[in-house]
């Protein structure tokens, strides 16, 4: 026994009666849940109320509007694809695929070339640009690169052991 089949046989009593089981179960549930005991009385009396309401009769016209309301959004549809279809002629004019498609070609070989004279600079130019950029980016010059020597004293290890060994010793 769960809420969730007491859910389930309230949403089930207005599709169909319940069966014997079902009706066994649910005196056990409400035995168990007396404050479930409330809502099922409300549920009984709701579907009572709603099976004793006069079903509505539809006016004698109903086909009739429908099919009129079928008509007018077909009607509506079909103005908007003539609409649609009136400004097509403005882009059928002779010759305009033929401009459009020159115009592509010329716009791709245009790229290509760019592309081939951007990719051929010469060695020298692609150095002086790094050395600019270089010097705008606060980056240690060429020339103290080139400098090996200087780069590897820096980073030796006994510089650093004998200033430590000088300090130690002045303690």
């Amino acid at each position: 026994m769960n809420a969730v089949t007491f859910e389930e046989l309230l949403a089930l009593r207005h599709k169909r009666p319940l069966t014997r089981e079902e009706h066994l179960w649910l005196d056990q549930w409400l035995a168990a849940h007396p404050a479930d005991r409330e809502l099922w009385r409300t549920e009984v009396v709701l579907a009572r109320a709603l099976r004793e309401l006069p079903s509505p009769v539809p006016s004698s016209n109903f086909q009739a509007r429908v099919w009129q309301d079928i008509v007018t959004n077909e009607q509506h549809a079909q103005c908007a694809r003539q609409r649609w279809w009136s400004f097509r002629p403005i882009f059928r004019l002779p010759g305009l695929e033929t401009a459009f498609s020159i115009l592509a070609v010329l716009l791709l070989f245009g790229i290509g070339s760019y592309h081939r004279y951007a990719s051929r600079r010469e060695p020298t130019q692609v150095a002086r640009g790094v050395e600019q950029v270089t010097e705008l980016a606060g980056v240690p010059s060429v020339a103290l690169l080139k400098d090996f020597e200087a780069i590897r004293r820096l980073n030796s290890v006994s510089a650093d052991v004998e200033l430590l060994a000088a300090l130690e010793g002045d303690r």
